[in-house]
């Protein structure tokens, strides 16, 4: 199942953008509904990790996401993570993290995300919680990116 979703412009050049998706930037995007404690956030080189803890009371997860490719070229900053330890129902995950160019020192953010459960069914069921989830990122970029170019100002 693959989801598709596009922020909002970001007033800051694709570099700038890239060099800020840290820690920070990843709490910020993690909508209110989705509890979650980092415990390792490596950054977004080949071969870092990023290691969370999902949910509260009732839901005890770990997820461990490695990412293995990274390209840049003239319009674009792409980056690829994959899970390597999901949580239930997940089986296979892929999130492509795409910073492009949209004029000068102004960029947009793609997230392609790509997953599996152990069932077709169950992707199909699971496709709107994950929009819900990761669609919150759509604005959230922008508010955190947009805040960070006043400070800088």
């Amino acid at each position: 199942m693959k989801i598709t979703l596009e922020s909002e412009i970001i007033p800051l050049d694709a570099e700038n953008v890239f060099s800020n998706f840290n820690e920070s930037l990843f709490k910020a995007i993690n909508p209110w509904f989705m509890p979650m404690k980092v415990e390792l956030f490596e950054g977004c080189l080949p071969g870092h990790r990023v290691i969370v803890r999902l949910g509260g009371p009732l839901i005890d997860a770990l997820w461990v996401s490695e990412i293995i490719f990274l390209q840049k070229n003239g319009n674009e900053i792409m980056f690829i993570d994959i899970g390597k330890e999901l949580p239930f129902p997940l089986k296979n995950w892929e999130h492509r993290h795409r910073i492009i160019k949209t004029g000068n020192k102004e960029c947009k953010i793609m997230d392609e995300i790509t997953y599996h459960t152990f069932h077709p069914w169950l992707d199909f069921i699971i496709k709107p919680i994950m929009h819900l989830q990761f669609g919150v990122r759509k604005k959230k970029y922008s508010q955190y990116f947009c805040k960070l170019s006043r400070s800088k100002i």
